[in-house]
């Protein structure tokens, strides 16, 4: 479930709040405070989320949609990096196979291993970047993103 002013607010929409419909059932006893109920309090409780998340966007608690895809793709550009690595590691498979499957079964989770291991360091590399970028003020525009069909 998302939370409606959150989706409104990443959608640029306004979800209209129907004031004519029937209030939920409630309890049988008395509520205890005598907070609003119904459609009425729906709209204050969204109102007051609406400026909830647009105060922790002004304090950067909340990042636009555009900055999370952008660290994404810098994210997944070093994990790319370490996948392309494959093809270095023909001539180990070559001599792993002359030893055998278990040989190769090794071989194949050393390589992983490594693969692992670059992808992790690009991201750990990245997020020191950012935090550095950060602390001095700097503010990272990498444009938009091209899609590719």
């Amino acid at each position: 479930m998302v939370e409606l002013a959150a989706f409104d607010l990443a959608t640029n929409e306004t979800t209209p709040i129907d004031e004519g419909q029937p209030a939920r059932p409630t309890a049988t006893r008395p509520p205890r405070s005598p907070a609003p109920q119904g459609p009425a309090a729906e709209k204050i409780r969204y109102e007051a989320q609406l400026r909830r998340l647009d105060y922790e966007e002004r304090v950067k608690a909340l990042l636009p949609i555009k900055d999370v895809e952008n660290a994404m793709v810098r994210a997944s550009e070093g994990i790319v990096r370490a996948i392309e690595q494959l093809p270095n590691f023909a001539t180990e498979l070559m001599t792993a196979t002359r030893e055998g499957e278990p040989a190769v079964r090794r071989k194949l989770r050393e390589i992983k291993d490594r693969i692992r291991r670059q992808a992790a360091d690009a991201l750990v590399l990245l997020h020191a970047e950012g935090s550095a970028e950060e602390r001095a003020g700097i503010e990272l525009d990498l444009g938009e993103i091209e899609k590719e069909i």
